[in-house]
């Protein structure tokens, strides 16, 4: 098994194992594509059918709010699949953006396609929609997490979540997430320094 084919097939043992076949049948279906640093891999508003998933690097949802400019609304490290299409669209219209935070690849899956042998993959769908489930769980705590909480603990929370993801993507990214300024985020970090170790999920 390729190290990539690994990796996807991680991605689901985290949530739900999967028959091996069903595995097969879809990963015969994707396209393995790289993204580079600062690429928009889902585009606010394009129509997509994708499903994405994160085999390295790092990205981020991201939310175009006019006038405030681009909020951060969760971080990925790979291995990991990000918000599933039908949380990620309205209408198979993207209402937030995906954002390659350091050179990343995905896996990428085509709904039609995958749609034309849902009679032998139909363990694959279920495991989306569970996927689909905990990442709305996700989301809800971090609006928790962030309304609640001062900037101290919101940043200790950050890195249990995403351990040493301060050594590989700016700053600006983690204060617009946290819903802090830059300069906050600089002041709490020289007072609680981030431990200076390559995380589990190590960058490629």
């Amino acid at each position: 098994m390729s190290d990539l084919k690994t990796k996807f097939v991680t991605l689901f043992g985290n949530y739900r194992q999967l028959p091996k076949q069903v595995l097969d049948d879809v990963y015969n279906l994707l396209t393995i594509t790289p993204a580079l640093k600062g690429k928009t891999v889902a585009v606010e508003g394009r129509y997509d059918t994708r499903e994405l998933f994160l085999l390295e690097g790092i990205a981020a949802l991201v939310m175009p709010l006019k006038p405030h400019g681009d909020v951060v609304c969760g971080f990925y490290t790979a291995p990991a699949v990000i918000l599933p299409c039908p949380c990620r669209t309205v209408n198979l219209q993207n209402h937030i953006a995906v954002v390659a935070l350091t050179n990343c690849m995905l896996a990428v899956a085509d709904n039609q396609s995958l749609e034309k042998i849902r009679g032998n993959i139909e363990p694959y769908f279920q495991a989306i929609q569970l996927i689909a489930s905990c990442e709305t769980q996700k989301m809800l705590y971090w609006q928790a997490v962030l309304k609640t909480m001062d900037g101290s603990e919101k940043l200790s929370l950050l890195r249990q979540a995403f351990p040493c993801i301060e050594n590989y993507i700016p700053h600006s990214h983690i204060a617009s997430f946290l819903g802090i300024t830059e300069v906050s985020l600089s002041r709490l970090r020289k007072n609680k320094p981030a431990v200076s170790r390559r995380s589990v999920n190590s960058i490629q």
